[in-house]
């Protein structure tokens, strides 16, 4: 199994359980405590009105209820009808989901230039996940035309350290892409990731 199919499994897009993604800002409490308890329907009840008004946040929630199953059949086609709606907003994990989608071929046709396309959005907004699947994508060539530099900037930027500030270039796990560039491609990687951190900062 390949890193990169590796990570999907890690970040749960083969029907994982609730985690962060259902964490929701204040004004759609209801929904998160109803998640919560475990109450689906009551969740599903709660988002609703949101989503349909236009909240990207409801939207997502929903698109994820629909993906898990929860409070509803899992169906996939619903799910990435209420992920686009959440990523043409912007929203970073909803962009992320419906590029995993896109991978899969699942509610959606097969389509790794359009993972990379939402990948990519969600990436540019900080999304680590994003962040960590494009690097790979570049690494591998899937939905993209690999690049070394390309892998690396988006791989060190998902570095938990360099998003904290302090850029790891001899990163354990990067080690090995490293070695692969030549001193030009490193250094312009390395430019790269300086420049979007400095665009993205706070």
């Amino acid at each position: 199994m390949t890193r990169f199919f590796t990570i999907l499994i890690v970040f749960g897009f083969f029907g994982a359980a609730p985690g962060p993604g259902y964490v929701m800002a204040s004004g759609l409490d209801d929904g998160l405590a109803a998640i919560q308890s475990g109450d689906y329907q009551a969740a599903l009840q709660a988002f609703r009105p949101h989503a349909e008004q236009g909240d990207a946040r409801a939207q997502y929630q929903i698109g994820q209820m629909h993906g898990r199953g929860h409070g509803t059949p899992k169906n996939y086609d619903l799910a990435a009808q209420w992920y686009r709606k959440a990523a043409e907003q912007g929203h970073a994990e909803a962009q992320f989901d419906l590029g995993s989608l896109y991978l899969r071929g699942v509610g959606v046709p097969r389509n790794n230039e359009l993972a990379a396309k939402w990948w990519r959005r969600a990436a540019d907004s900080g999304d680590a996940a994003a962040q960590s699947a494009l690097g790979d994508m570049y690494l591998e060539g899937v939905g993209v035309e690999p690049d070394l530099v390309q892998a690396y900037k988006w791989l060190m930027l998902a570095e938990p350290r360099t998003r904290n500030g302090r850029i790891p270039w001899g990163a354990i796990g990067l080690r090995d892409l490293a070695k692969r560039l030549t001193v030009k491609q490193r250094v312009l990687a390395e430019r790269e990731v300086r420049k979007w951190i400095a665009a993205h900062k706070p």
